[in-house]
């Protein structure tokens, strides 16, 4: 059994090491273990309890940084997540991220509801099976509650400390995916001359959902639908910049920096002027596996070493500009951009870039004292 303690502990330690949510999905593991083994003293449960704690050691180094920045981070910008984003974040799971229209979200609470049916049924131990394989349906009823429990856990969370983001919660998928095999098992049952066929049909629904996410997804992706706002903007840029300038990106959430979305359009950024990065301090600034590169990061410390703004941009001649491109900025103007705000650099023009319901801008900064 030990090359099974093995197998489980690096699946363990993987999803420690990988995912963001492996801290509460890895407690609950440890948690439905410990429950069976002390309800039953299974043996198998035993040995699920020395596959995680072994798995765990491997992130003990780390533990208190990552408790750290759970308990005394900011906040995510997603805010307190409301009761209809409890099934909406297992709905994204089966339909994908970013549905909002109703056939998806209709066709996905459908889906939910079978998973509920196939939930249910193993937990009341309905099958008609021997005593022995009804235990066995429970336990794995217990098991796939206990993965989907991570959903609920992280929104009562965030209702004291938001942690809350769909994009965090594919630790879900697997536990769905066997509720609904259970959901068609159930269906079936009821009506035994039509098992066949109410299988098939489970299977035509999860697959036609399921499929028809993908190829909306796929054909968003082909169409560069997430970069289309960095597109506007360097071909507004190419207009706009000069040798002498320099340009410079700013982001609110900094993870989604715009020279991140441009460089995955063409890399070397053919433009006639660097880009630098102005890392606003508001989070861990994201390095986008290399797309925005170190040496090309701007924050207060490197300004200061750098002689103050007057020396803080490589590449800028005298008489050139500052190209401040901010992509996530709103028509409010709330762009938290302090060397502007307290006047260490001066605006001398603007240009706005309407896309969905923001507006991106161009803002061509001087020091005060250029003409």
């Amino acid at each position: 059994m030990w090359p099974q303690v093995f197998a489980l502990a690096v699946a363990v330690a993987g999803e420690l090491w990988t995912s963001p949510m492996g801290l509460p999905t890895v407690a609950l593991q440890l948690g439905l273990a410990t429950s069976m083994w002390v309800r039953y003293r299974d043996r198998g449960a035993g040995l699920a309890l020395a596959a995680i704690a072994t798995g765990a050691v491997t992130f003990v180094p780390w533990l208190p940084v990552q408790l750290s920045v759970a308990a005394g981070g900011a906040p995510f910008w997603s805010g307190v997540p409301g009761p209809l984003l409890l099934p909406y974040a297992y709905d994204t799971q089966l339909v994908g991220r970013g549905h909002l229209r109703v056939v998806a979200i209709v066709a996905g609470l459908t889906l939910l509801a079978i998973a509920a049916v196939g939930l249910i049924d193993l937990l009341a131990g309905r099958s008609r099976s021997a005593a022995g394989q009804r235990e066995r349906d429970r336990l794995l009823g217990w098991t796939i509650a206990f993965g989907l429990a991570l959903v609920p856990v992280v929104w009562l969370y965030s209702q004291v400390r938001s942690v809350w983001d769909v994009n965090y919660f594919g630790n879900t998928l697997a536990p769905l995916a066997l509720a609904l095999a259970a959901g068609g098992r159930a269906l079936a049952r009821r009506w035994p001359r039509r098992e066949l066929a109410i299988l098939v049909g489970v299977g035509l629904v999860v697959v036609t959902v399921q499929g028809l996410s993908a190829v909306q997804r796929l054909q968003e992706r082909l169409a560069d639908a997430d970069t289309t706002p960095a597109v506007q903007v360097y071909d507004r840029l190419a207009t706009l910049v000069g040798p002498d300038d320099v340009v410079l990106a700013i982001d609110s959430r900094s993870s989604f920096a715009i020279d991140y979305l441009v460089n995955r359009l063409v890399d070397p950024l053919p433009l006639p002027a660097p880009l630098l990065t102005w890392d606003n301090g508001h989070e861990p600034f994201f390095l986008g596996q290399g797309l925005v590169a170190r040496d090309r990061l701007l924050d207060i410390p490197t300004v200061d070493a750098r002689g103050g703004w007057a020396r803080a941009f490589p590449g800028l001649s005298r008489g050139g500009r500052v190209l401040l491109i901010d992509l996530e900025d709103d028509a409010e103007d709330a762009i938290g951009f302090g060397p502007l705000d307290a006047g260490q650099l001066r605006q001398v023009d603007r240009v706005d870039i309407a896309y969905a319901e923001r507006i991106a801008q161009i803002r061509a900064l001087v020091l005060p004292s250029t003409p």
